[in-house]
């Protein structure tokens, strides 16, 4: 979910079977995109605005190493959806509830980054007062 830009495309729901189409997207530096067999995306429908979707690796689906400065073992990826059909049972949350599955991850990344960062200054302190 680092390329917010790519959610300008629009996905079209398929009420008789309950799938979701994705005519064309991309996704743009996604780490490791070029090793994973599931993906979570972020897309807006048509009519009811924001929703998360797990894809499985599928025909349609393709990604492609981006090397990066710092190491290609991150398998960082371009990943290119054309045709892909999602079941409607792989949407996370309600219809239109995909802003707040988003922001729900975030919560728990913030605890990580202030616990790291708290260890790091404390052994920093510790270091200087010997």
């Amino acid at each position: 979910m680092t390329d917010g830009q790519s959610l300008g495309r629009k996905l079209h729901f398929s009420l008789p079977h309950r799938l979701i189409s994705c005519s064309s997207r991309r996704k743009k530096w996604i780490t490791n995109g070029t090793f994973a067999d599931y993906f979570v995306v972020a897309c807006r429908t048509v009519a009811s605005g924001l929703v998360v979707l797990f894809v499985e690796r599928q025909e349609g689906i393709e990604t492609r190493l981006i090397r990066t400065s710092a190491s290609t073992s991150s398998g960082t990826a371009y990943i290119t959806f054309e045709n892909v059909f999602v079941p409607y049972e792989h949407t996370l949350g309600p219809d239109s509830g995909g802003l707040q599955v988003i922001l729900s991850n975030f919560n728990h990344e913030r605890w990580g980054l202030a616990a790291s960062s708290i260890g790091g200054q404390r052994a920093i302190i510790e270091e200087c007062m010997k």
